[in-house]
């Protein structure tokens, strides 16, 4: 599966707007967006993990990090929402 070039450069965007800098990061897990990819482009927001673990019971993320992702995501809604005339 690829991410959609477009999508993860406006991604990308609304990551520096928000935080400054925008690591970029490879995904070799299954994610929902492998299937979703075959019928619509995608791209992906990884939000950090204490000590990475991720997709596991054990799983946390600190409220800090989910503030900022959802900023990134109002933001990004905002740029589609612009680029499509809404």
């Amino acid at each position: 599966m690829e991410c959609s070039g477009g999508l993860t450069r406006a991604l990308a965007h609304s990551v520096r707007s928000v935080q400054g800098a925008c690591p970029a990061l490879a995904s070799g897990a299954g994610h929902d967006a492998v299937v979703i990819s075959r019928i619509a482009p995608v791209a992906m927001l990884f939000v950090r993990c204490r000590g990475g673990l991720s997709h596991h019971p054990a799983e946390s993320v600190r409220q800090g990090d989910l503030a900022a992702a959802l900023s990134i995501v109002v933001d990004f809604l905002g740029r589609m929402a612009a680029r499509a005339g809404a």
